[in-house]
């Protein structure tokens, strides 16, 4: 009965196609190394995949490791036919690990709480990904995945360099709980529009450079955020890029720190871009447990793409306009979580999960 796979144990084993493990916890470094036709694998028992263990099994398509808590480095490094990866128990994915898999479409890790270096560099096809539980993400992690819509990351303290870097298609960014943004972390994100930052301590050089339509900047926190150099917002409006002459973009920041923000280390050449954000004008509401902001008058599916729906809700065909009420969440009878009147006035019902 194997429990343990041995470093380069079926190392370029260019004819195998399938393997059957089910009492296997440890596979070790470089184990199937260059097995270009292996299609299927089953390790229901692994708790540790080694480093290099499937580099380059160019023929795997789909993986399921329902127990494993580690990824190590170039574990499926450019596994170019693996679109979809499921690692429930997994709480460390490592440098390299998914390298080069231009064709992954769907990551799963609900438990993953450290993101590596170069861990999905160039996977293409990513549109979206949600890692609730992730507090770090290192440097040139999701580097040019460049069909990515969307980035959860509602625990996340810190985006390190180039983490988002040439994500070109990029449009909706979660980060509630960051304190910092790399270098380069979301240069040539060109299609991002509007990021909040409301835990944010300090931005580095060049962040979001060549972001050609960031319009919108929310720093909402309770002190002056840090800011390395100008540059993190050059070639966007913000700094003052446009495409259209005199649109330009605009810094948020609480009524009580405008001052401040206006004569801050660097911060201060953006001094006519900050508007006074006034939190008096929030209204404050719960969906499943979870408080959230809107602004009054906002309607509803302005607030589902706002700044303000760190939880990614959605919204059907109807709309409603926010107003100041004691909001509730309610459910249909098959359990659907609803907001309802007098939630959104009008009567509408809308789906939000």
């Amino acid at each position: 009965m194997c429990t343990k796979i041995n470093d380069s144990a079926f190392y370029n084993c260019s004819y195998l196609a399938e393997v059957n493990f089910p009492m296997c916890t440890n596979i070790g470094s470089n184990a199937f190394y260059n097995c270009s036709k292996l299609t299927t694998i089953n390790f229901p028992s692994c708790k540790t995949i080694s480093g290099n263990a499937f580099y380059n099994c160019s023929k795997l398509t789909t993986i399921n490791f329902s127990v494993c808590t580690s990824i190590e480095y170039s574990a499926f490094y450019k596994c170019i036919n693996l679109t979809t990866v499921s690692f429930p128990m997994c709480t460390h994915i490592s440098a390299n690990a998914f390298y080069g898999c231009y064709n992954l479409t769907t990551v799963s890790f609900p438990m993953c709480t450290h993101i590596s270096a170069n861990a999905f560099y160039n996977c293409s096809k990513l549109t979206t990904i949600n890692f609730p539980e992730c507090i770090y993400v290192s440097g040139s992690a999701f580097y040019s995945c460049s069909r990515l819509t969307t980035a959860i990351f509602p625990v996340c303290s810190a985006i390190n360099a180039d983490a988002f870097y040439n994500c070109y298609n990029l449009t909706t960014v979660n980060l509630p709980a960051c304190k910092t943004i790399g270098s380069y972390a979301f240069r040539y994100c060109s299609n991002l529009t509007t990021i909040s930052f409301p835990a944010g301590e300090y931005i580095f050089q060049s962040a979001f450079q060549n972001c050609y339509n960031l319009k919108s900047l929310y720093l909402t926190g309770s002190s002056v955020c840090g800011l390395a150099y100008s540059n993190a917002f050059s070639s966007t409006p913000i700094g003052g890029y446009s495409a259209s002459a005199g649109t330009y973009g605009s810094i948020y920041v609480p009524a009580s720190l405008i001052d401040a923000y206006k004569t801050a280390t660097n911060w201060k050449y953006f001094s006519s871009r900050f508007v006074a954000f006034d939190a008096a004008n929030l209204i404050t509401f719960t969906i499943d447990g979870t408080e959230y902001q809107a602004e009054e008058g906002m309607t509803w599916s302005e607030w589902v793409d706002s700044e303000y729906n760190t939880g990614n809700w959605m919204f059907d065909t109807a709309d409603g306009v926010f107003e100041e009420v004691d909001w509730t969440l309610v459910t249909d009878q098959n359990g659907t979580l609803l907001i309802k009147n007098p939630m959104i006035i009008d009567g509408y019902d809308y789906l939000v999960r």
